[in-house]
């Protein structure tokens, strides 16, 4: 499982990280449970994506103890600003953010044909 993903996004390096306060952050500001949050994102990335997005900006700053210094406008205005309107980024982070709720364990290659689960 990803609990971190580093993106170039206005301008600079940002780090996204996942974890259970950006969810329960998350969960109250859209005011939907996680099944509909989930839903609602496979049915609307270009809506839901850039606020999952602010709001795993925002749980890095948390964990790192520094201010927030970036809005919601912020995102939508770096995503614009991207050559293809930032739909590679909104991507990426996407398939990372339905990977952490997953809970697949990783595998792990032992060298031989046959693979084993990390516990």
């Amino acid at each position: 499982m990803q609990t971190k993903l580093k993106l170039q996004l206005g301008g600079k390096e940002r780090l996204f990280t996942f974890g259970i306060h950006l969810f329960s952050e998350l969960l109250d500001d859209l005011d939907m449970d996680y099944s509909e949050m989930l839903q609602a994102t496979s049915k609307n990335i270009f809506k839901y994506t850039p606020i999952i997005m602010y709001h795993s900006l925002k749980n890095t700053c948390f964990l790192e103890d520094k201010s927030v210094d970036f809005t919601i406008k912020d995102i939508h205005k770096w995503l614009n600003e991207e050559d293809d309107m930032g739909v590679s980024l909104l991507t990426e982070f996407i398939q990372v953010f339905f990977g952490t709720n997953d809970n697949k364990t990783p595998i792990e290659d032992n060298g031989d044909d046959d693979k084993k689960k990390i516990e």
